[in-house]
């Protein structure tokens, strides 16, 4: 059967808008099934056992040292425009809650520009190699924060830049 030469550019047009809305689809579904695994595996977490490698002192770092405080795990790079902004807020949410400790968790990135980095800013801030945890934890994206609260437990997470859920779960996290 041969298409009439007249249909075909209409033909090309209904396959290319028939491709394009099941690219569009797959990729909410995928994003979805991204949150919904990471929400399964921070359930699954056992932060007792996270060691991470610890910037400034070169040793690896573990969660157990932070029980009794209120931890913000924000997983960040300096290549993520959003991550460095999210960094000042960070920050000030250190300031404006006080005993939030920021473990700025940078992850797939150069061990160099991190350490350039921490270098050029002044926040107080634990900096560690979040790759592996990252990974681990399957994280859908950078920014993402993890919130855990004085027993060691997650108790929420962001994803993204949402700067007034960050703030609003960062107040439930302090006042719990």
């Amino acid at each position: 059967m041969r298409l009439d030469q007249k249909y075909f550019i209409p033909f090309l047009l209904i396959c290319a808008a028939l491709t394009a809305i099941v690219i569009f689809l797959s990729s909410l579904n995928y994003a979805s099934n991204q949150r919904e695994t990471f929400r399964e595996e921070i359930e699954e977490a056992s932060i007792s056992e996270w060691k991470l490698y610890h910037y400034a002192s070169g040793d690896s770092l573990s969660f157990s040292q932070f029980k009794g405080s209120t931890v913000i795990v924000h997983f960040w790079s300096t290549w993520s425009d959003l991550s460095l902004e999210l960094n000042s807020v960070m920050s000030q949410l250190q300031s404006e809650f006080s005993g939030i400790v920021i473990v700025a968790a940078a992850a797939r990135d150069a061990e160099n520009l991190v350490e350039e980095h921490i270098q050029t800013t002044d926040f107080d801030f634990v900096y560690v190699d979040g790759t592996p945890l990252y990974q681990e934890l399957m994280v859908p994206g950078l920014p993402s924060q993890l919130f855990i609260n004085r027993q060691g437990t997650i108790v929420d997470q962001n994803v993204g830049k949402d700067v007034e859920a960050i703030r609003q779960k960062a107040r439930e996290l302090v006042n719990r």
